[in-house]
């Protein structure tokens, strides 16, 4: 998916999910360009650094502990790179591994 709001970057398991957000995004009118990462060493730095010149904001939703993950390492390489604007925020929602579940389930605890 291309589009010039915000990049979504995604590897795994949470290919799926981020392909249901892109399309609730976009049913909102939020244009979101979504990258899947075939690999996570060596990744496409080159493919995400454009997308994210491009669009300004980058979203990279993991499923993995909260220290040392992708999305770091990755954000670590774009701020190198001078990719990134001067707002940015790195969230980390949950220490540890995240548990596995449906969305509802995952709602109730």
């Amino acid at each position: 998916c291309e589009g010039n709001d915000v990049t979504v970057v995604c590897y795994g398991k949470m290919t799926s999910i981020c392909m249901e957000a892109v399309k609730e995004l976009s049913s909102r009118n939020i244009h979101a360009e979504l990258i899947k990462l075939g690999t996570v060493h060596p990744n496409d730095f080159s493919m995400v650094a454009s997308s994210c010149r491009k669009t300004g904001r980058i979203f990279f939703p993991e499923d993995v502990c909260e220290s040392n993950c992708i999305g770091s390492q990755m954000l670590s390489q774009l701020a190198d790179k001078e990719c990134l604007g001067t707002h940015i925020k790195l969230k980390n929602l949950g220490p540890g591994i995240v548990t596995q579940g449906t969305q509802a389930e995952k709602m109730k605890e």
